[in-house]
């Protein structure tokens, strides 16, 4: 026998004096895979990994021989190593398969290699490759914290609180986490909120809205229930005494109120902004601010918000259109709970409505009162304003009008007071060249920059007759002496 063979022999062979079977003689398992075996053993649809101590782990393997007539004899598990201590049982046969089955029970958590060593009837033994299995320890969740904002509440008021859980045992898989606001809550009382999955070692805050309490001295809970896989659960419960305070009053006043367009149009819809602000010690817990625009006008209600201390809110009314002249605004607050001084509740302001202006053509003049042929002509165009004062925009003005067509002319017209009246002159018009009657039409306003109160009154159409008059003839020359 050559000497490489004959040691690798005698390095599989441990003497043991008094025990084994037939020549008393232990074969101790490869470490691993033996090249060129006619023994295929491998570990099959393992599952490595999710599994939780005290776990039971179910191992599967296939083992059988190439060579003709020989079967498999033995499957046995072993960890960390194929040695002999580290052997942790014997797979059962499947009959008519190739397969063994071995249950590993109450694995501890860790990480571990487990081998299969199979052993066929002529006595030859070998190993799979290894198998990593990892185990984790349960979770163990507990409630590490509880916080209130603000610290103490206030009497009819809601407030938040933060419960911080943390995972201080192996990663988790979620659960419920119950908040019990004040003691002998139930039912409806309760705030319930699923439990994201924690790792270990990790912490999470879920945040809770809790409904306003009455004034006095308590005690909340926040318990972490429904844990996969826990086993102590007697830290998974925390609670913490409170206190609910009557407020401080509030006192809200109306600081401002601001009317956009300053001077609004009369029937002309506007805003008004008003300023409401919290002067007093503690925040409102309601409120309710009324606009009147003018008196013994309806008013118009909005809710005032929660305001801090010296905190403020601008609120926004659009306001239906007055008739024109002075009128005051008043804005009032009401409803505002807890609040002792409510003479700066209220604030009115004086504001002036205007009329809208009522442009109209009144009359149209010419001169010459018949143009001459070829010649031309200037027309006096006389606009009043029978409403309020306002620029009259552009007053334009057709010869022989036709849809569509451009103006002849075009003119700025500049502002007309209250029931006063402009004259417009038009000049250099072209009379034209044969006679006959012309229309001569005029428009004020005529791009509709004014808001009037009476949009149809603004055409006026009038005529003209060219040529009427012959224009004299030019001298005759001297006759010559």
């Amino acid at each position: 026998m050559n000497c490489r063979l004959q040691t690798q022999i005698m390095m599989m062979l441990v003497l043991t004096l008094g025990g084994g079977a037939g020549w008393g003689v232990t074969v101790t398992p490869p470490p691993g895979p033996v090249a060129g075996s006619t023994i295929t053993v491998q570990f099959v649809d393992p599952v490595s990994s999710g599994w939780i101590a005290p776990a039971s782990v179910p191992l599967t393997i296939s083992a059988y021989s190439t060579e003709a007539g020989v079967t498999i004899q033995d499957v046995s598990i072993y960890v960390t190593s194929t040695e002999a201590g580290n052997r942790l049982g014997q797979g059962q046969a499947r009959p008519d398969t190739n397969a063994f089955d071995y249950a590993w029970a109450g694995v501890a958590a860790g990480t571990y290699n487990v081998y299969a060593v199979a052993t066929d009837s002529n006595g030859k033994l070998n190993t799979s490759l290894p198998l990593t299995i990892t185990v984790k320890g349960p979770p163990d969740v507990l409630v590490t914290g509880i916080t209130l904002t603000p610290v103490a509440p206030v009497a009819a008021v809601a407030f938040t609180v933060q419960v911080t859980v943390k995972n201080q045992g192996g990663d988790g898989e979620g659960g419920t986490l119950t908040l019990v606001p004040f003691a002998g809550a139930s039912g409806a009382d309760l705030l319930v909120q699923a439990l994201p999955v924690v790792a270990g070692g990790a912490s999470a805050t879920l945040t809770f809205a809790v409904p306003a309490r009455p004034d006095g001295a308590n005690v909340m809970t926040a318990t972490v229930t429904a844990v996969p896989n826990e086993t102590a659960t007697g830290n998974n419960a925390q609670s913490v005494p409170y206190t609910v305070v009557m407020p401080l009053p509030a006192d809200l006043a109306v600081s401002a109120i601001k009317i956009t367009p300053t001077k609004p149009l009369d029937a002309t819809a506007f805003m008004a902004e008003v300023t409401v602000r919290n002067v007093g010690k503690n925040a409102n817990v309601g409120g309710t601010l009324t606009l009147t625009p003018a008196i013994g006008a309806a008013g118009i209600g909005q809710a005032v918000p929660v305001l801090a201390k010296s905190k403020s809110v601008k609120l926004a009314f659009t306001v239906p259109g007055q008739a024109p002249g002075r009128q005051a605004m008043t804005a009032t607050l009401s409803a505002v709970p807890a609040e002792t001084r409510t003479t700066n509740n209220s604030k009115t302001v004086n504001y002036t409505v205007a009329a809208r202006p009522d442009f109209t053509i009144t009359a149209i003049a010419f001169s010459p009162v018949a143009p001459l042929c070829n010649g031309t002509f200037t027309a006096y165009v006389t606009i009043l304003n029978n409403g309020g004062a306002a620029k009259a925009g552009y007053l334009d003005v057709w010869i022989n009008y036709a849809d569509g067509q451009a103006a002849t002319k075009s003119m700025a017209v500049s502002t007309i007071s209250a029931g006063k009246t402009k004259r417009v002159t038009v000049t250099r018009l072209l009379a034209g060249a044969a006679i006959g009657e012309r229309t001569f039409r005029a428009v004020v306003d005529a791009r509709g920059t004014a808001t009037e109160s009476d949009e149809s009154n603004n055409v006026f159409t009038t005529t003209y007759t060219p040529c009427a008059v012959t224009p004299p003839s030019p001298p005759s020359p001297p006759s010559p002496p």
